[in-house]
């Protein structure tokens, strides 16, 4: 999915959070697949000091309150506002508190950037290092230090995401790897058994039952 703000393109995946603060002019362009995502409007005395863009931010905690916020909006959705008052500040505290460790160098935002807009296409360390201008070693051990992941583990688990969202459509193995980013399904496989617990076809059986 992919918003312009204020005249600039973000493109989100899975995981992502968008910080839109009062007055900024948005456009969700359209897209041809199933999209499901949370909108919260709100007002706060104090706006919530968090940047424009999260990355992988829907985990844990912030994943259990998207999750009773969902639940508490279906089934009462006309007494609900008490309720989603304090989960949603649960929610903002915890993302404040998740922007305060995710406060990434500017090397490493252009990374992320760059990965999650082109990871179905070829990225080797030396494309990284070109278009940083840094070299493809100083650019991996940055990127590790903030992020916890190596540039080519968090490129791997972006296409095995990607991929899980792919093998609920009856579409070969083969093209679901090459339309990630691998040029060789065996390798593919083998990534996404060890990342994921068991093998492409097993998952996407799991999915089915």
């Amino acid at each position: 999915m992919s918003y312009i703000i204020d005249g600039k393109q973000i493109d989100l995946s899975q995981g992502n959070i968008l910080f839109l603060p009062e007055g900024s002019s948005r456009i969700r362009l359209a897209t041809d697949g199933y999209v499901d995502f949370f909108v919260f409007n709100f007002s706060s005395e104090y706006p919530p000091n968090l940047p424009t863009l999260m990355y992988d931010a829907t985990h844990g905690a912030v994943y259990a309150l998207l999750t009773a916020c969902d639940s508490i909006n279906k089934s009462f959705y006309f007494d609900s506002r008490e309720e989603n008052e304090h989960l949603l500040a649960c929610l903002l505290a915890v993302l404040e508190k998740k922007a305060v460790t995710q406060t990434y160098s500017p090397l490493t935002q252009n990374i992320l950037n760059y990965l999650h807009q082109n990871f179905r296409k070829k990225i080797t360390l030396k494309l990284i290092g070109d278009i940083t201008f840094f070299t493809p070693v100083y650019c991996d051990a940055v990127f590790k230090k903030d992020t916890g992941e190596t540039i080519i583990d968090y490129l791997l688990t972006l296409r095995i995401e990607e991929s899980k969202k792919l093998l609920s459509k009856n579409t070969d193995i083969s093209q679901i790897a090459e339309s990630v980013g691998f040029r060789d399904s065996n390798y593919f496989s083998r990534v996404f058994k060890k990342r994921v617990g068991c093998s492409p076809t097993a998952y996407r059986k799991s999915m089915l039952l």
